[in-house]
């Protein structure tokens, strides 16, 4: 199994070698079938975007499910951040980080 580099990755609290979260931003390659590698890497959370939507999935069990909100950054919902990164197209950033985190409290 070839490794698998993330588009984006964070880990929470401490610096580690393997993240608690990873992003993948999907254009013309690569699919839901990369969960395997993550499965593989112990990667606790893993985000898709694609299509113009985001995809939570956590880690439980031994196996990836889909979540509406995020596990690792609980204020967060797929829809409502697949909506603040969809008006990046007609809006200034600023606004949008403003409202983003206003949503937050």
């Amino acid at each position: 199994m070839s490794a698998k580099t993330p588009d984006v990755s964070f880990s929470f609290d401490s610096r580690k070698e393997l993240p608690d979260l990873a992003v993948e931003v999907i254009f013309s390659s690569g699919s839901v079938e990369d969960l395997k590698k993550y499965l593989a890497l112990e990667v606790s959370e893993v985000w898709y975007w694609q299509d113009n939507q985001l995809t939570f999935y956590f880690l439980t069990a031994g196996k990836y499910v889909e979540v509406a909100n995020s596990v690792c950054l609980s204020q967060l919902s797929a829809k409502e951040l697949a909506s603040f990164v969809n008006r990046g197209l007609a809006e200034s950033p600023l606004t949008i980080k403003s409202d983003f985190l206003q949503s937050l409290g």
